[in-house]
Parts: C-alpha cells; sequence; structure tokens
C-alpha cells in the first residue's frame, strides 16, 4: 500500500510538472544597476513564477552570483528551443537617479509574437521585492502588475498618488438621469448634476455632496452625505453605500387643466451601488445606480425615485 501510494504521488507530480509551459528567461539585464540584483531577482522572479504552477522558468546554468551574465536575442531563442520552452522573456532593471525601472516582455519560442509585457517602477530598492512579484502574478494572470495587486501592495512609487488622495480631499462632479415614481405626475423622467467632496480612507469612502435634478414635473435638490463600501482592494472594484440627504422636492401637478406647484423638505435616504474604476489613479471614475425615498410627503405621497450616475473624482 505503501509503494502504491508513493506511485501515485509520483504520477500527480509528473503529471503536474508536464502541465507547466516552460519559459526560458535569461535573467534580468542590469542597467547602472550592481551586477549582484541580477542574479537575486531574477531567482526571486522564478520562484514566484513557478510557485503558481502555471508555467516553469528556466534560467541559464551559467547565470551565478557575483558576475553579470548576457546573451544576444539569437541566444535566448536557442536557448529557448533548446530547453523546449514555449516562451522565452526579455527583461531589463535600469536606475535613473533613486528611480528604479523594471521592464519586461514574453515571447512566443516559435514565430516569436509577443504576447505579454509590463513595466513598474520603484523608488526605493526596499520595492524591488514587490516589484518582482506583482510582475511574476501579472505574468500568469496577463493583467497589468498594478492590477494584479491591491491598493496596500503597490510599490513606493506607485502608491504616492493614493497617499496624496488619503491625505486631501477630492473633488467629484457627478452627472446623472433618472426617474422618479410619483404617481401624481405624468412626466416622471429628470437629469442633473452633483458637486461633492470626497475622501477616500480605503476602507470606505466619504462623501459630501449637494445635488440639484430637474424634469418636466419635478425638480429636486439636497445636500447631505454617502458612505461607499469597496467589496475589493483592487484598482477597480464594485462598491455599495448609503446616504442621508436634507432635499426639497416640488411637483408640478396638474389639476382641473391647470397646474400647481405642491412642495415640501426634509431627509431622504439613497442606497447606492456600482463599480470604481482607476481607485489608485489621480482621476476616479464611479458609476453608480441610486434608488431613493423621502422620508416626507408631497401630495400626500412618499416621493420614491432610481437615478443613475457617472462622477468623476479629481
Amino acid at each position: 500500500m505503501k509503494n502504491f501510494t508513493l506511485c501515485i504521488l509520483f504520477i500527480a507530480t509528473v503529471c503536474n510538472s508536464l502541465a507547466q509551459e516552460l519559459v526560458y528567461f535569461p535573467g534580468f539585464e542590469t542597467i547602472n544597476v550592481h551586477q549582484k540584483y541580477q542574479y537575486v531577482t531574477s531567482n526571486l522572479f522564478r520562484t514566484y513564477v513557478n510557485a503558481d504552477t502555471t508555467y516553469q522558468v528556466i534560467l541559464p546554468e551559467k547565470l551565478v552570483s557575483n558576475t553579470v551574465y548576457t546573451e544576444s536575442l539569437d541566444q535566448t531563442k536557442a536557448n529557448a528551443q533548446k530547453n523546449n520552452c514555449t516562451y522565452y522573456i526579455l527583461a531589463d532593471m535600469s536606475a535613473i537617479g533613486n528611480l528604479l525601472i523594471v521592464n519586461m516582455k514574453m515571447y512566443e519560442t516559435n514565430g516569436g509574437e509577443k504576447i505579454w509585457s509590463d513595466m513598474m517602477k520603484a523608488d526605493e530598492l526596499e520595492d524591488l521585492d514587490l516589484v518582482i512579484q506583482l510582475l511574476a502574478n501579472a505574468i500568469v494572470s496577463k493583467e497589468a502588475a498594478l492590477q494584479s495587486g491591491d491598493i496596500y501592495t503597490v510599490t513606493q512609487h506607485e502608491s504616492n498618488e493614493l497617499k496624496k488622495r488619503n491625505a486631501t480631499n477630492s473633488t467629484g462632479i457627478t452627472l446623472g438621469g433618472g426617474t422618479s415614481f410619483a404617481s401624481s405626475i405624468k412626466h416622471k423622467g429628470m437629469s442633473g448634476f452633483a458637486i461633492s467632496n470626497s475622501f477616500d480612507s480605503r476602507d470606505f469612502i466619504l462623501d459630501l455632496m449637494v445635488r440639484f435634478y430637474f424634469g418636466d414635473d419635478i425638480t429636486t435638490s439636497g445636500i447631505g452625505m454617502n458612505i461607499l463600501v469597496p467589496f475589493t482592494e483592487n484598482d477597480r472594484s464594485l462598491f455599495a453605500g448609503a446616504g442621508m440627504i436634507y432635499s426639497g422636492t416640488t411637483l408640478d401637478i396638474e389639476i382641473d387643466e391647470e397646474t400647481i406647484e405642491l412642495d415640501n423638505s426634509g431627509l431622504e435616504l439613497e442606497g447606492h451601488f456600482g463599480v470604481i474604476l482607476n481607485r489608485l489613479s489621480s482621476v476616479q471614475l464611479r458609476a453608480t445606480v441610486s434608488p431613493t425615498i423621502t422620508l416626507y410627503e408631497v401630495n400626500n405621497e412618499v416621493i420614491s425615485g432610481l437615478r443613475f450616475s457617472l462622477t468623476a473624482n479629481f
């Protein structure tokens, strides 16, 4: 029984290794970077990629510590074919002052077609491990390296914009439209805009806003706040939230072929569901669907509705 179990484990290991596509990587070309980082970062990249089991990275035997290894493009292609690798990677690591730039590209061995490329920057050497890890994740997911991480695992360079936005309020401009469910008006559609002051604490987003919506038979305006909770920590994320607004609503109601205006004001509750785009960027976009309901009545009915909006924060 013990021999049978070992045999099964051996077969599983072999099958897993066969399922991995081989990728030849001649190591990082170092430009204005100390030679010792070539060996360390190249092996670190191999470790991160191989841990996912999608690809198995093959390094040249002559890539050793304390020496600089280089080979031509033709040699890289030949070594990839020699090692039966489906792909090969070309990568370089350069330094401009304190700024580190890591650039990677992956090609098909047969045909030479580029199937993936990415680039990341770091402000300090301590970020190199994170940069290599994000690039290794990206080569598997085929997403941009920054998107394959989250807002807590960006490099010092990539996090500068997020830190700036966290330290200062951003301004948002919203354009939207919607419909009212008020039964006493004929034309229920409306459109409008809002201006907001937004604070992103990473765990939630707080908006202080003023809004105005206009329609043929309804006008509403208000001032209040919303709290939005992103579902993930990624650069793109779904979110849900709620808000409380002090609003005023005016209805134009036809009675005996005459139009009269009825209005009231008070508290209004809002729900928010949508998606955030470019959360790590200096310009953030949100698409939102918002059901609303007033806690007051106009013409003896509570006014509810549904709005759709697009917000740009900068």
